[in-house]
């Protein structure tokens, strides 16, 4: 079986935009060891591609949720709080990262500065 096979099944593998449990389960039986892994890699490369992580320090409030929900429409969500953040938000999409954050504003900030007055 080609790559390319593999990645229309992975695609195949969907029902109304969710990983469907029972079509991956019928796939996996019928794969060789190989295969299964190269499977499993199209699955999480297709999984990765229709989600997006956001990292804040707190959740967002219903406003901000439909907002950000209307800005990456047709992808699954994933809210993850880390209180390390100060007043900001990280977006990872598929293999891109936003960081955007006063920590690292401040931290750019005083490296500019300081690279000035040596």
């Amino acid at each position: 079986m080609t790559k390319k096979q593999l990645k229309n099944l992975a695609l195949q593998s969907y029902t109304k935009d969710l990983l469907d449990q029972k079509k991956v389960e019928s796939v996996a039986r019928l794969l060789t060891r190989f295969q299964l892994k190269q499977y499993i890699r199209e699955l999480r490369n297709s999984e990765s591609q229709k989600t997006i992580n956001i990292v804040l320090p707190h959740l967002p409030a219903k406003t901000d949720q439909q907002m950000l929900s209307r800005l990456f429409a047709g992808k699954r969500i994933i809210y993850h709080v880390d209180k390390t953040l100060l007043l900001g938000i990280k977006i990872i999409d598929n293999d891109q990262v936003y960081d955007l954050n006063l920590k690292d504003t401040l931290d750019n900030l005083f490296t500019f500065v300081s690279s000035g007055y040596d």
